[in-house]
């Protein structure tokens, strides 16, 4: 602690506690900095621990995206591409994954959804997503050849 010379014992007094203030915020600020790093350092292996493959990313995203159209569907909205793009917030990439993903769930053939039962079509596509992020070929021969990816 700093010791001040002055006579005006109020104002020392009132000086001497600012000083013990800053102190303890600096120890807190070290302490807080400290345990930054360590959640830093906890959240890195934890980060490293659930990384996943790319093509689990893309099939989990391309269920989004397949849930997404088939919310679409059963509010009697058309699915093509233009239509789910502007209105889904889904891209023009996903939208192909999501289709082959419901293709793959048995809910979508020729351009058409073969069913109206939500449940089916949710189960159905937490099935196919399952399988293809243990088999990504099965999504992948689903897509039209010129969205297919070159080095998955």
């Amino acid at each position: 602690m700093i010791k001040l010379r002055h006579t005006n014992g109020a104002a020392v007094a009132a000086i001497e506690r600012l000083f013990t203030i800053a102190e303890h915020t600096v120890d807190q600020a070290g302490r807080l900095a400290e345990r930054s790093r360590q959640w830093s350092v906890e959240n890195a292996r934890l980060r490293r621990l659930t990384d996943v493959d790319e093509r689990v990313r893309i099939v989990r995203r391309a269920q989004d995206a397949a849930l997404k159209i088939a919310v679409l569907h059963l509010n009697q909205v058309r699915t093509s591409r233009e239509v789910v793009c502007r209105l889904g917030g889904i891209s023009e990439r996903y939208y192909f994954w999501a289709r082959a993903l419901l293709e793959l769930a048995g809910v979508f053939a020729k351009g058409e959804f073969t069913t109206d039962d939500a449940d089916l079509i949710e189960n159905n596509l937490k099935t196919a997503a399952r399988a293809a992020e243990a088999k990504f070929h099965l999504l992948t021969r689903r897509m039209p050849a010129s969205r297919r990816p070159k080095t998955l």
